[in-house]
């Protein structure tokens, strides 16, 4: 459980790391990017990238996987539970793609990543064989 929290805080910081890029600053390395995107594989109960398809009334999401690096296959649906009381900025659209990232079985709203996160591009770096 320890671990998990200071993988979250950790991965919380360089969630940052699109905001500081964009104002010209590289404040992560490579190897720290890579390590921080191993660690949330190792240690999430899913990792996928989806595509919106449905918001029920009650906030519940429907995301069809795109792409699975742990967890769901690729086509299926899967459901993420609103949870406005951890994260209240963070509304879903129908159409809005997303990284979903949770270490826990049941995934919430609040373990939506935008698409421009690093993580989805170390996961998709990962995949690849070495050069």
């Amino acid at each position: 459980m320890r671990l998990a929290v200071v993988l979250c805080l950790l991965l919380m910081l360089l969630a940052r790391e699109p905001l500081a890029q964009s104002a010209g600053c590289s404040c992560y390395s490579p190897e720290l990017r890579e390590k921080a995107a191993r660690d949330s594989l190792e240690q999430a109960q899913t990792a996928a990238f989806g595509r919106v398809v449905a918001i029920e009334p009650d906030g519940v999401a429907k995301v069809e996987i795109l792409e699975s690096f742990k967890g769901p296959p690729k086509g299926t649906t899967i459901v993420l539970a609103p949870d406005s009381s951890q994260c209240p900025t963070r509304r879903l659209k129908a159409g809005e793609e997303t990284l979903v990232l949770a270490f826990q079985v049941t995934v919430s709203a609040c373990e939506t990543y935008d698409r421009d996160n690093f993580l989805l591009q170390e996961f998709r770096a990962l995949r690849q064989p070495p050069k």
